[in-house]
């Protein structure tokens, strides 16, 4: 998340840094967020790995 952070730092206002660089940003920022929060619940909630590991991807 802090490598994605970084470099939507260096981007920010760079309108030609293009779309795949902007998706890998949120993909390290917001994607991770959610899925940390999905696995999390799973672990919580009693879930088996395989339910885990498929609510975190």
């Amino acid at each position: 998340m802090c490598r994605a952070i970084l470099r939507e730092t260096e981007i920010r206002g760079d309108v030609t840094c293009g779309v795949p660089t902007v998706l890998d940003v949120i993909h390290g920022k917001t994607a991770a967020l959610t899925a940390a929060a999905c696995q999390a619940g799973a672990i919580l909630g009693g879930a088996p790995p395989a339910q885990v590991n498929s609510l975190r991807q």
